[in-house]
């Protein structure tokens, strides 16, 4: 009788993107590998290198006061160029429907937002949101999916 139970007889502490798990695929009719960062992919988290959270790029670039800048991914660093100091402008999060725990927004503005709003975009709450940006400032947000709370955890 042959051991149907292949896998080394030992626990990891640690893991990479890299590592492999090992499922069974109805698809293939048979055991199939799949990566850390394929399942992390699938089940919907943000990416990580190195420990740290990948954070997409997303750019925007207002060209009137009361702008509205939709963010795009539940984990991403937004670049904000304004043609100039602005009297008024909105970002709004994501649909807080589809964002994993512990996502992260970096927000960095290169001019000045005198009347800012963060909208949580169905979030309980924006818990610290700046009510205004000076040129070059930045901040991060950082989402607890059990309070359905964005916290800011850090501004410059």
């Amino acid at each position: 009788m042959t051991d149907t139970n292949r896998l080394l007889r030992q626990t990891v502490d640690e893991t990479s993107g890299s590592d492999l798990i090992r499922l069974w695929s109805t698809k293939f009719g048979g055991d199939v590998s799949l990566s850390l960062s394929n399942l992390k992919t699938w089940l919907g988290l943000p990416a990580e290198a190195g420990g740290k959270t990948v954070l997409t790029t997303q750019y925007a670039s207002p060209n009137i006061s009361g702008f509205n800048i939709l963010v795009s991914e539940p984990s991403t660093w937004l670049i904000i160029t304004p043609d100039a100091a602005y009297a008024a402008g909105t970002i709004t999060l994501p649909t807080s429907a589809g964002v994993p725990d512990k996502s992260e927004i970096l927000i960095v503005s290169t001019q000045q937002i005198t009347a800012l709003t963060v909208d949580g975009n169905g979030a309980s709450a924006v818990s610290g949101a700046p009510s205004s940006m000076s040129a070059s400032d930045a901040f991060r947000l950082r989402y607890d999916a059990q309070s359905f709370t964005w916290y800011r955890v850090s501004s410059s």
